[in-house]
C-alpha cells in the first residue's frame, strides 16, 4: 500500500512539474509577442471570460492605443532574394537567425521594442509601447548599432554560408510621428503597428541606399533640436518622391570623426566597412598576396574541403579494407606511375558502394580532430590556387567558389534508396554512387 502511494507520489509530482514547465514556456512565448502592458490587459480579458462561463465569450474592447510620439525603424538586407535563390532552406534560416537573434540582443541593450520581421525586413520602434522622450536618438542609435555589427556578422558567416554572403549589407529608414499599435485579434493574434507612419517609413527605406541609414525631416529634427545630434545629421541631395506626399526632403546618418552615432568605424558607401579584420593566414605561410574578398572565399573553400576530410577520417576508421584489396591498390598506384597523366584518365569509373553498417558504427565526422597542421596546409592549398586566377569575368577564384557551392548543394539533394532511406522521397547523406565515399566528394 505504501509502495502504491509513493508511486503515486511521483507520478503527480512529475505531471505538476510538467505543468510548471509548459507554463513557463507558454508564459515566455506570451512575453516575446507583447510588451508588458499589453499582456496585462490580454489576460484580464481571459480572465474575465472565464468568470462568465465557456458558452458566452465577449470579445470585449479591442486592446489598441494611439501613440503621438514614435520613431519606426525598418532594416532592409540587400541582395538577400538572390542570396537565398542558390541556398538550401537550413542556411537561410541559419543567416536570418543569426541576424535577427543579434539584433534583438541590442534592441534590448537600447530598449527599442521589436515590432515583427517581415520577409527579410527588421521593424523596430522607439516611443511604444512605452513612452520615451529621446525616442529619435534611440532608434538612431540602434541603427548605427546594428548596421556596423551586420557587417562585421555576414564576413564571418561567409565561412559557413559561402560566397556573397559577405556582400550581404543593410539598407535603413527611420521615421518619426503618430502610431496606432494594438492586439489584432484572432487565431495568431499579433501586437501590430498601423498609420501613415508606417507608410512613410517603408518609403524612406525603399529609397535608402546599401550601407546607409536615411531618415524623414521629421526624425532629422527631433535629433537636431530635442536631442542635441545635429553633428549625426546630412542632408540628401536629391529628393525622394513618396506615395500621396509628393516629394520629400530626407537625410542621411553620417559618421563623424571615425563613429558611427558613438560606435566604430562606420560603413562605406559601398556597403563594406572602413576598417576589416586581417586574415587569419599564419604569418610564416609563404602564399600569394589576395584581397579581403578572396580571403573570405578561401576561408569557405578551406571549410568545406575540411569538413569533407573529417568525413573520409570518421569513415576510415570503421571501413574494413582486407590486405589483398591494399595490395591490389598498391599495385594500381605502381603500374600509373609509369603512365602519362593522359593515359590514366577512364572514361567510366567505379563508385565505392554504400555501406550501411559502416556508416551506423562511424563516430560525428564533427567530433574528428584533424589538428591545426592539416587545416593550414589545406588553407595554403586552396591560396595557391587562388593566386592562380586572373581577372577574367567569367574565370576567376570567385566564380570557381561559386561552382564548388553549386556541387556542394547538388551532391546534397541526391535522393537516396528506398530501401536506405525508408521514402524514396528522402534525402540522405550517404546514398550509393556520387555520395557513397567523402573522398568521392572531396575529389
Amino acid at each position: 500500500m505504501i509502495a502504491a502511494f509513493a508511486v503515486y507520489d511521483m507520478i503527480v509530482q512529475r505531471r505538476n512539474q510538467k505543468l510548471v514547465y509548459n507554463a513557463a514556456r507558454s508564459n515566455a512565448i506570451v512575453t516575446s509577442l507583447f510588451p508588458k502592458n499589453v499582456r496585462e490587459r490580454i489576460v484580464a480579458q481571459e480572465e474575465n471570460v472565464a468568470d462568465i462561463g465557456k458558452n458566452t465569450k465577449p470579445k470585449g474592447p479591442p486592446i489598441a492605443d494611439l501613440y503621438l510620439e514614435s520613431t519606426i525603424l525598418f532594416a532592409d538586407v540587400v541582395g538577400f532574394t538572390a542570396w537565398s535563390s542558390v541556398r538550401e532552406p537550413s542556411q537561410v534560416f541559419s543567416l536570418l537567425e543569426a541576424i535577427y537573434g543579434t539584433f534583438d540582443k541590442i534592441a534590448e541593450v537600447r530598449r527599442v521594442f521589436k515590432v515583427e520581421t517581415v520577409d527579410d525586413c527588421y521593424v523596430a520602434a522607439a516611443g511604444i509601447p512605452d513612452y520615451r522622450k529621446d525616442h529619435a536618438s534611440r532608434i538612431a542609435r540602434f541603427a548605427g548599432d546594428i548596421m556596423v555589427k551586420m557587417n562585421k556578422l555576414v564576413k564571418e558567416l561567409e565561412v559557413t554560408l559561402g560566397p556573397d554572403t559577405g556582400e550581404l549589407s543593410l539598407r535603413i529608414g527611420m521615421h518619426s510621428g503618430p502610431i496606432t499599435a494594438g492586439v489584432l485579434r484572432g487565431q495568431r493574434s499579433r501586437f501590430q503597428l498601423f498609420g501613415d507612419t508606417m507608410n512613410t517609413t517603408a518609403r524612406i527605406e525603399s529609397t535608402s541606399r546599401s550601407g546607409r541609414i536615411h531618415m524623414s525631416s521629421e526624425t532629422a529634427q527631433l535629433l537636431i533640436i530635442r536631442d542635441g545630434d545635429g553633428h549625426w545629421i546630412e542632408q540628401r541631395h536629391d529628393l525622394i518622391s513618396a506615395k500621396g506626399k509628393g516629394s520629400l526632403q530626407t537625410y542621411w546618418l553620417k559618421s563623424v570623426k571615425g563613429k558611427f552615432c558613438g560606435f566604430t568605424r562606420p560603413p562605406s558607401e559601398d556597403g563594406g566597412t572602413m576598417m576589416e579584420e586581417e586574415s587569419e593566414l599564419a604569418p610564416d605561410t609563404m602564399v600569394p598576396e589576395v584581397n579581403k574578398k578572396t580571403s573570405r572565399l578561401i576561408d569557405w573553400n578551406t571549410e568545406t574541403l575540411v569538413n569533407l576530410l573529417r568525413q573520409i577520417v570518421a569513415r576510415h576508421s570503421v571501413t574494413r579494407v582486407t590486405s589483398l584489396k591494399q595490395e591490389q591498390n598498391l599495385a594500381m598506384i605502381e603500374k600509373n606511375q609509369s603512365k602519362q597523366p593522359l593515359e590514366e584518365v577512364q572514361e567510366i569509373i567505379l563508385l565505392p558502394e554504400f555501406d550501411a553498417d559502416a556508416v551506423s558504427r562511424q563516430k560525428a565526422p564533427e567530433s574528428v580532430d584533424l589538428g591545426r597542421d592539416v587545416v593550414e596546409q589545406v588553407r595554403q592549398y586552396v591560396t595557391f590556387i587562388a593566386g592562380m586566377y586572373r581577372k577574367n569575368a567569367f574565370h576567376n577564384f570567385e566564380h570557381a567558389s561559386h561552382v564548388t557551392m553549386s556541387v556542394t548543394k547538388l551532391l546534397s539533394r541526391i535522393v537516396a534508396p528506398k530501401h536506405i532511406a525508408g521514402d524514396e522521397n528522402e534525402l540522405h547523406d550517404h546514398t550509393y554512387g556520387i555520395t557513397s565515399d567523402p573522398l568521392t566528394q572531396f575529389s
